[in-house]
């Protein structure tokens, strides 16, 4: 609860930086993922324990996700049948990570978050690398793709 009520003792510099990163953040997720690469450093910088910085960047994520999910089931480019599997498999991994950052001593999300951020953006880096030229399709397995979801998820 305190650092809830500590959240309204933040500078309007800090709130104001906050609400840029935010922005850019979300430019970012709507070309090509990767937004919470910004946004949870920021929250973590701004004085936010590391739990919460994630909950929040999850939070804010949902928004996109569930955005750019209907946009495309609307327009008949995915098929939400076919995407059972994989909704399932982020779900796992979604509850899986949030058991777990529960149990970790914010010291250490501290250290190893810095690690699994870079990590996760030379993740997205190659990804989108290897995806130049393909069709979707011939990229990746169903079994491989349920699997990225539900590392997506968790982390």
């Amino acid at each position: 609860m305190d650092s809830f009520i500590d959240l309204f003792m933040v500078s309007p510099t800090v709130l104001v930086v906050l609400f840029f990163v935010a922005i850019l953040a979300g430019f970012i997720d709507s070309l090509a993922g990767g937004g919470g690469l910004l946004t949870v450093p920021a929250l973590m910088a701004a004085g936010l324990p590391p739990a919460q910085a994630l909950a929040t960047n999850k939070l804010q994520a949902c928004g996109g996700s569930l955005s750019a999910s209907l946009y495309f089931i609307r327009r008949k480019v995915v098929n939400l049948a076919d995407q059972k599997l994989n909704i399932v498999m982020t779900f796992i991994g979604s509850t899986g990570g949030a058991l777990l950052v529960q149990h970790v001593q914010s010291d250490i999300l501290r250290q190893i978050l810095p690690i699994l951020i870079i990590g996760i953006g030379l993740y997205f880096s190659a990804d989108a690398k290897i995806r130049r030229g393909r069709s979707p399709a011939s990229l990746v397995r169903p079994a491989v793709r349920a699997y990225r979801r539900r590392l997506r998820g968790f982390l």
